[in-house]
């Protein structure tokens, strides 16, 4: 149950590229869990929320900028992911976020684009009314995926 936020400025990213960058981040988050990205049930729980500022509300070095600042922030489950696997989900973080901007002809500046894991502590995480730790979800989500094998099994 994952979520991944993702702040910029109004009219940095088209729609069309918002839509594109969460997807891909979304996947990249699901590989860096060991997940494959089209795992049906982890798609059902990673959520994303994306939350478009006002120029006029970024700062950099306490003073207002135009210049394109993007966050993004993963908040996951507790050693859910190693070093090697953080660094792998920021690197290629980093470059969907730069591939974007790119695409809508916007100049980025790499250390403009932040990536910030959130590890949120064992008993912690709530969905469903209850708490979930970090192995419960990974049953959860291995349950769903056998279980949607054996309907697709079964319709054939």
């Amino acid at each position: 149950m994952p979520l991944i936020e993702l702040k910029f400025q109004k009219d940095v990213l088209s729609p069309t590229s918002v839509d594109a960058l969460v997807t891909e981040l979304t996947g990249h988050l699901l590989e860096a869990q060991g997940v494959a990205a089209d795992t049906e049930t982890a798609l059902k729980i990673t959520r994303a929320e994306v939350s478009l500022l006002p120029v006029e509300a970024m700062f950099l070095g306490g003073q207002r900028t135009a210049d394109a600042l993007v966050r993004v922030s993963y908040l996951i489950p507790a050693s859910a992911l190693d070093r090697a696997a953080k660094e792998a989900l920021i690197e290629q973080s980093t470059k969907s976020v730069l591939a974007c901007g790119n695409m809508d002809h916007v100049e980025m500046n790499p250390l403009n684009v932040w990536c910030i894991i959130n590890e949120i502590g064992c008993d912690n995480w709530g969905a469903a009314g209850k708490i979930w730790s970090w192995k419960e979800i990974k049953r959860f989500v291995a349950k769903g995926e056998i279980a949607l094998r054996r309907r697709q099994t079964n319709q054939h």
